[in-house]
């Protein structure tokens, strides 16, 4: 494997030190992206899996959403770095 860049060991880091074990491949189908706030994470992940009618998006409380997903267990956040608990 490739020597990895600064923000590819700060990932990999985040992800060991929360206990995971596996490779940087598998850190990496778990990483979600990195995302300022939980405003962010769940209106990226709002967008990504629904089809929100543009008319109804002023609506939806993206920040609960995130919060819920990280509740609920589907994912895990750190440092502003989010994993997907599902890989």
């Amino acid at each position: 494997m490739n020597k990895l860049t600064k923000e590819q060991e700060e990932i990999f880091n985040v992800w060991k030190e929360y206990g995971h074990e596996g490779d940087f491949e598998t850190c990496m189908d778990s990483y979600q992206g990195y995302y300022k706030n939980l405003y962010e994470f769940g209106a990226e992940m709002m967008e990504s899996c629904y089809d929100i009618p543009e008319h109804l998006a002023s609506y939806i409380d993206y920040e609960k959403f995130g919060r819920d997903l990280i509740k609920g267990g589907d994912y895990w956040e750190d440092k502003g770095h989010y994993f997907s608990n599902h890989i």
